[in-house]
């Protein structure tokens, strides 16, 4: 604490008593200004020892050897380096004139602050899945006497459903309900004491965010592998007999598209069924380690998953009425009816759906609001299509 008052002024003699409170192991700075040229003395008052004279230590107790003075821009300054229980006491600076001030230098042991998560004391770092509820909590003990402890969440105060001092156990306690979201990065246990300076415990956390596993994007793929495999043998077997080549291939998009929707619901994970053993026998065969799979990009979440699924489902229900459509009216033109259609829809809506698990997971209306625009997109992309098909 820095005082305004400047010792040497033109009138008689005062003293000015200031508390100051501090933490053993921490440097302690008193501050005393003065007029230029003044011979500053600095004093241990309550045992009556000269400690310092005009910028210099003078007394040769060792109990001073942790003691430095200095002085810069008309301050004189007294430091306690590493300042213990047993430098407490009054201190007080005294200019020519008589005039003095005094610092009543509190000490005070500092807290050992712990922070847990739902139970399990945290040293550093923890692991954590986007949107878990976790309860986090500050305990803080070996403080003479006890302070208050306070939670912040990236620096902004988080809302305490306890907050508990214990004077007979020294002891003080603070916790808080949280929902983890990807941008939260730490958590700091702070005493909220505002005499003395701040004292915090900060841990780090490691968000994972929900989103399509690696069986769920082998499955995709295999999904989509499949569909086109059966579209090209209709289309080999059948030839001209398109009909037959849209329904095999949009039954079979279907089905694969259903049953995931089926599993999503019941057992909240998306493996696309097929896409769970292909990744099993990956990982048997060692092809992909486990390191290497952990680190491969993960996007969305559950909400997502969902309306991926159903859009996609979509998609197979369009392309098989677009081959449908086209068979009907353009007879021989079919085939560019379905892949324009088809293809742009299935693009635009798989692009706008991953462009918006990336940037927007947190809000999940706009990934909701992107998917329908893509689809409302790709509907006009192909029903241009049919047009300029139709005029040739």
């Amino acid at each position: 604490m820095t005082s305004y008052v400047v010792l040497n002024e033109a009138r008689d003699a005062f003293t000015i008593v200031q508390h100051k409170y501090s933490f053993t192991k921490t440097d302690v700075r008193l501050d005393c200004p003065f007029l230029e040229g003044s011979r500053i003395v600095w004093k241990e008052t309550d045992v009556g020892e000269i400690i310092a004279i005009n910028g210099t230590i003078f007394s040769t107790n060792a109990k001073y050897n942790n003691f430095d003075v200095s002085s810069e821009r008309n301050i004189s300054t007294l430091t306690i380096n590493r300042a213990e229980m047993e430098d407490e006491g009054i201190y007080s600076c005294h200019s020519p004139t008589g005039s003095s001030l005094s610092f009543w230098l509190h000490m005070q042991n500092p807290p050992t602050l712990s922070i847990s998560v739902n139970g399990i004391v945290v040293n550093t770092s923890i692991d954590l899945d986007e949107n878990t509820e976790v309860i986090v909590e500050c305990n803080a003990t070996g403080a003479d006497p006890p302070v208050y402890v306070s939670l912040n969440l990236d620096d902004e105060p988080l809302t305490l459903d306890e907050q508990i001092m214990n004077n007979y156990t020294q002891t003080a306690y603070a916790s808080s309900h949280l929902t983890v979201k990807r941008s939260h990065r730490e958590i700091e246990c702070i005493d909220s004491e505002q005499k003395l300076p701040m004292y915090k415990k900060t841990i780090y956390l490691n968000v994972t965010y929900k989103g399509l596993s690696v069986d769920a994007i082998a499955g995709i793929a295999m999904g989509v592998v499949v569909a086109f495999l059966v579209g090209s043998i209709g289309l080999i077997i059948f030839k001209n007999k398109e009909l037959p080549i849209f329904a095999i291939a949009g039954i079979a998009i279907d089905v694969l598209l259903l049953a995931a929707i089926i599993e999503l619901i019941i057992f909240k994970r998306l493996t696309f069924l097929y896409g769970e053993i292909y990744l099993m026998e990956i990982l048997q065969q060692q092809i992909v380690s486990d390191q290497a799979l952990d680190k491969l990009p993960k996007v969305g979440g559950d909400k997502k998953l969902l309306v991926y699924a159903l859009f996609v489902n979509a998609i197979g229900v369009v392309v098989l009425l677009a081959g449908l459509i086209g068979l009907i009216i353009f007879k021989g033109k079919e085939l560019l009816v379905y892949a324009r259609t088809g293809g742009a829809i299935g693009l635009v809506i798989f692009l706008a759906g991953l462009v918006a698990s990336f940037f927007f997971n947190d809000k999940e209306w706009l990934v909701y609001a992107i998917v329908v625009i893509g689809y409302v997109v790709a509907f006009l992309v192909g029903f241009i299509g049919l047009i300029i098909i139709k005029r040739k």
